[in-house]
């Protein structure tokens, strides 16, 4: 085989999913059409050999209802006449594979493997007490710093797939102002992002993967669909 053979060759198989195994020999790294690359773990069995996968928690993103990103705002002022005087922003994160997404991790799995093993979920996971329920950055910019300063609730990050969590904020009378002028400005949210932090459980992989995962998504979808 010669050398542009070979380089062909590589580019089909980097194409189509089949990439280098990572954080171990026995991790698979995929990337999926979208541009996502997504590590898959054996899980361990007490006898026989492993046939299940899971793979690690990725695609933080705004949940959606029925096609509907579950977001909304409201600005609100005593009368017609008089001006703004608060306002409220609430809305749904969550977290895993779309369906489309999992179909595709399912297919890339059995071409590097063989139809005997199965993708069984994400890994197990739990809530990192030392990690922000929701983190707004960067610290630096004056829209994260007014979401940061106006964030009235929010519950902890799902530890499941399709888990959501919400978060409202509260706007004084100047930040509602604020926020109904730059809702619509993606050039005013640019680098604000959302993040989550979740702990990995238990020991029962190979290769054992990170004690923590990450998780961020741009702001500015969150306001998409209102």
């Amino acid at each position: 085989m010669n050398a542009t053979t070979l380089l062909i060759l590589c580019g089909f198989l980097v194409g189509c999913g089949f990439l280098p195994a990572q954080r171990g020999s026995d991790a698979l790294r995929v990337r999926l059409l979208d541009g996502a690359d997504v590590h898959l773990y054996q899980q361990r069995q007490l006898d026989g050999p492993p046939t299940a996968y899971a793979y690690e928690p990725f695609n933080l993103r705004l949940s959606e209802h029925n096609g509907q990103g579950e977001c909304s705002f409201l600005s609100y002022r005593p009368d017609s006449t008089e001006a703004i005087s608060g306002g409220i922003l609430h809305f749904l994160l969550t977290w895993g594979p779309t369906p489309a997404q999992r179909r595709e991790l399912e297919s890339l799995l059995w071409m590097r493997t063989d139809s005997s093993y199965y993708l069984a979920g994400s890994l197990l996971l739990e809530n990192d007490p030392a990690a922000p329920q929701l983190e707004i950055g960067p610290p630096d910019h004056k829209l994260a710093l007014l979401l940061k300063r106006s964030l009235n609730s929010v519950a902890f990050p799902p530890v499941n797939p399709g888990g959501k969590m919400a978060a409202s904020f509260s706007f004084s009378p100047e930040d509602a102002q604020t926020m109904t002028e730059v809702l619509h400005d993606p050039k005013a949210w640019k680098g604000v992002y959302l993040g989550i932090r979740l702990k990995t459980m238990g020991r029962n992989y190979a290769p054992l993967p990170p004690s923590t995962f990450t998780l961020t998504t741009n702001f500015p979808p969150c306001l998409d669909s209102y």
